[in-house]
């Protein structure tokens, strides 16, 4: 009955992403450093620019395609390599918390209203097929 949560910024922390632009995919890891995410290795080619959107890219299957992880803040070339040290913003306010509840039904109680939905499917595809 208990959780472990992870901030995206820890540096244990590696999320799937890809440019909301240009569907460049990479993984944005944690830098260990409140509102800092990187993005390492990035070939120069891959046109990647200053306030750029990156969301989950839904590989990995933890996160759902699409939530934004991350702004392109800095964007910085390694020194005699053609790889650039890409700096993301995270878009979350880490900064704030709030409370969170987390609540399951019963398995009961899920499968009457899961059984009641389908009868309500059901019943509007049957009126449909009258008409």
């Amino acid at each position: 009955f208990t959780s472990n949560v992870l901030l995206i910024t820890d540096v244990q922390s590696a999320v799937p992403v890809e440019d909301y632009r240009n569907d460049v995919r990479a993984i944005a890891i944690g830098t260990g450093i409140a509102g800092k995410l990187a993005l390492i290795n990035m070939p120069d080619m891959t046109h990647i620019k200053k306030g750029d959107l990156f969301v989950t890219s839904g590989l990995g299957l933890c996160y759902p395609a699409g939530y934004p992880v991350g702004v392109v803040s800095t964007i910085k070339r390694i020194a005699n390599r053609s790889i650039e040290k890409i700096i993301l913003t995270p878009t979350a306010h880490l900064d704030r918390t709030e409370p969170v509840l987390l609540a399951w039904p019963s398995k009961s109680k899920l499968a009457a209203q899961v059984q009641k939905e389908l009868s309500k499917t059901i019943v509007k595809t049957k009126m449909k097929m009258k008409i």
